[in-house]
């Protein structure tokens, strides 16, 4: 996790892939949106989806 974190820091933004968001992953999008990164999301066919758009 901390590792996770470390390359965060140092990213432009962060892509989430899948349905399911674990622990560390929601700290990770959390920690991505205080720091005013973009998060964008896609599915499990690598498509662009909406966090809050139904499935």
């Amino acid at each position: 996790m901390a590792l996770g974190m470390e390359l965060l820091k140092r990213s432009d933004e962060l892509w989430v892939f899948g349905k399911r968001i674990s622990e560390g992953m929601l700290a990770e999008i959390e920690a991505a949106t205080a720091c005013s990164l973009q998060v964008h999301y896609f599915d499990e066919r690598c498509e662009k989806r909406y966090p809050h758009a139904e499935p």
